[in-house]
């Protein structure tokens, strides 16, 4: 998953044999799935929008991404889902 910190959002995956190949891959395939994502606030209407409207989910295939609102500075936090 990559952004540019600007509202827009990226995922990509890659297999492959070496694991630095693998992050490479991914990182040029979500460059390339860029897509917009409209901001809001989370707590009070202080500053510029900052991070998501509301809770977000999708799915494709077997892969579940889920997106939650955050306060400013935290940046992207991912974990691992079963």
């Amino acid at each position: 998953m990559v952004g540019d910190s600007n509202g827009h959002i990226g995922l990509g995956s890659k297999c492959s044999k070496e694991v630095a190949t693998a992050i490479r891959g991914g990182i040029i395939s979500a460059k390339m799935n860029l897509i917009p994502v409209r901001r809001g606030y989370w707590g009070n209407r202080i500053g510029t929008p900052h991070t998501m409207p509301m809770k977000l989910h999708g799915k494709s295939a077997s892969v579940r991404v889920r997106l939650i609102p955050a306060p400013r500075g935290s940046g992207i936090v991912g974990s691992m889902t079963t």
